[in-house]
């Protein structure tokens, strides 16, 4: 839940960046899209990085109980913490479909992101 949290904190502070870059004097001509945009697929790189991060966690965690490096687990090998971790990576479903179901957050994370500029700036604009 934490790292959950830092997470939409870290692309939270990117899109104010890009709001506060686009008014100062970098002038990056950005309107409400293509900082949706942005953000979107910088939420999408981010999912697939943690991904790719994890699996390797898991794999090198796995990899510990090998002594002899033969990519094999004899007898002597096999105990219960082996076991969980063999079962951590055989059963990573989930980071297999997050590569497709993370599309699906991006989108919906750009959507709510361009719905809140566009909220944001007209009722700025409104006063």
């Amino acid at each position: 839940m934490f790292k959950t949290i830092i997470f939409l904190f870290t692309q939270i502070i990117f899109v104010k960046i890009l709001t506060i870059l686009n008014k100062r004097k970098w002038e990056l001509k950005l309107n409400n899209g293509k900082i949706a945009v942005i953000s979107g697929l910088i939420f999408y790189f981010s999912i697939i990085i943690t991904m790719i991060i994890t699996k390797l966690i898991l794999k090198n965690e796995l990899n510990s109980f090998d002594l002899n490096n033969d990519d094999f687990f004899s007898a002597n090998e096999v105990t219960f913490e082996q076991q969980k971790a063999m079962k951590n990576v055989t059963l990573d479903t989930g980071l297999n479909f997050a590569l497709f179901f993370s599309i699906i957050y991006s989108l919906l994370y750009s959507f709510i992101v361009y719905v809140l500029l566009t909220i944001l700036i007209k009722e700025k604009y409104q006063k």
